[in-house]
Parts: C-alpha cells; structure tokens; sequence
C-alpha cells in the first residue's frame, strides 16, 4: 500500500506541472499571459532582491524562430530594456553583460534569458533553481545572485596544470504552481592557454526544454561564463546539464530539478 501511495503521489505531481504547461503551452503563451494581473507589480512596484523589467517591454520582440522551435537573437538586436536589465543583473554578481555581443539561442522553452563573462572565478554564483515572482504583470524579475563559497582552493589550479573546464549545472526544486523559475548555471575555465572561442550551454530538460547557448572569446588565464534563464516546470524531475568548452575540448555537468 505504501508503494501505491508513492506512486499516486509521483502521478498528481506530474499531473500539476502538466496542467501548467497545458495553460501556459509556449514561451509565448506565457508572455501573453503576463499582461494583467497583479496590480502593484503591473505598475512598478519591486519585489526586494530582484531586479525587473519595466511592464510591457517585449524583451525578445527581435527573436528570430528556428526550424527545431529554439529561437535566436543575433548580435547587436537585443532590446534597449534587455540590455538594461541584463546589464543590472551581471553588475550584480561582479560581471559584465554580454548578451548583445553575441549570438543568443535560447529553447522554445526559455521565457528569458541572458549571459554575463567575468576574469574572476573565486565566488562562484548560486546555481539553485529559484522562483520568479510577477507573473501576469508582463514584467521579467530576475533574482540578485547569491554567492556560494568558494568551490576549490586556488592552489588546486595552479599555474602548472593545463586547461581546466568547471561546468556546474542548475539545481534545486520550485512548487508547480509557482510557475516561472529562474535558472542559474556557469562555466569556469582555468589555465587557458590562448585566446580562443568558448562557449557555454546551460539546459532544464522541462518540456521545451528551457536552455541557453552562446559562444564568446575568452583567455588566456582565467574565465567565468554564467547564463541565466525563466522556465516553466512542466514535469516532476528535469535533467539539468551544463556543457562548457574551449578550443573544441567540452565538459558537461548534470543536475536535477525537481518540482513539487
């Protein structure tokens, strides 16, 4: 009986997040439904410790639609409210916004999302799943990063080692009828022996599924790519995968997002 139980419990949360999906079955949807409701956010009011968009800015009006349903924004066509509220964001953690100075592909999943590059790699970011507050005011929140401690001593990448790629997947777990949460993954790169391409691929296998991906010139030395993205949860465990790479050499990690 109890393992019945178990899987009565498992099938109703799956039921919840599919139920949130299947009234909010796109990006878009969800986008559209953000223009009523919630009066004092609608009209600017702020939630502490987020940072926010102002209400009805479009954020991705200059995305183009890919043939898989991901969708991209070239370089130079983020908006002017985008660049603002990336430039906020990344500023927040000790790094700079470089959503605008390359191409952004995000999933058909993805709400919002943006990319920040910092030299520094000692505070790495939070990478747990965090709700977004706002929904139905046509307004993006995004959540001031918190930092963690320090992941590795320094001494362990020394100067002696080679190239050194440190992904670190989103984790954590958001209510379903929360709605929107924010997920947070980075990269760091260590010893990096020469300029060179990197990119970074930050995913939630939802249904969708919710990620971002974006190539930057980075080295020598040291190097951080963090991405940051809104999803919908739509199912009770989603896979989480963070893959960095440099030069053509490519590290993923895995994670776990769980909703409720």
């Amino acid at each position: 009986m109890k393992k019945k139980g178990v899987l009565v419990s498992t099938m109703l949360t799956i039921f919840m997040c599919e139920n949130v999906m299947a009234q909010n079955s796109s990006a878009q949807s969800i986008q559209d439904l953000n223009k009523s409701s919630t009066e004092k956010l609608k009209n600017g009011g702020e939630v502490p410790g987020f940072i926010s968009s102002p209400a009805g800015a479009d954020l991705l009006r200059n995305a183009i639609t890919n043939p898989d349903g991901s969708r991209t924004i070239k370089k130079g066509q983020q908006t002017p409210e985008a660049n603002e509220l990336n430039r906020k964001h990344c500023e927040s953690m000790g790094a700079r916004d470089v959503t605008n100075e390359n191409d952004l592909t995000i999933g058909p999943g993805t709400v919002y999302a943006g990319v920040c590059v910092s030299s520094g790699t000692e505070k790495p970011p939070s990478t747990k799943a965090v709700p977004v507050p706002g929904m139905g005011t046509g307004r993006i929140f995004l959540p001031i990063p918190e930092e963690t401690e320090e992941r590795q001593p320094a001494s362990k990448f020394s100067s002696r080692a080679g190239l050194q790629i440190v992904p670190i997947a989103t984790n954590g777990s958001t209510a379903c009828s929360a709605g929107l949460y924010y997920a947070n993954s980075h990269v760091d790169f260590f010893n990096m022996p020469s300029r060179n391409s990197a990119s970074g691929n930050g995913r939630v296998n939802e249904t969708g599924p919710c990620s971002w991906t974006m190539t930057q010139v980075l080295g020598p030395g040291t190097g951080r790519i963090s991405g940051f993205a809104a999803c919908m949860p739509s199912i009770d465990f989603a896979q989480s995968v963070m893959t960095g790479c440099f030069a053509g050499a490519c590290v993923s990690n895995y994670g776990t997002v769980s909703h409720y």
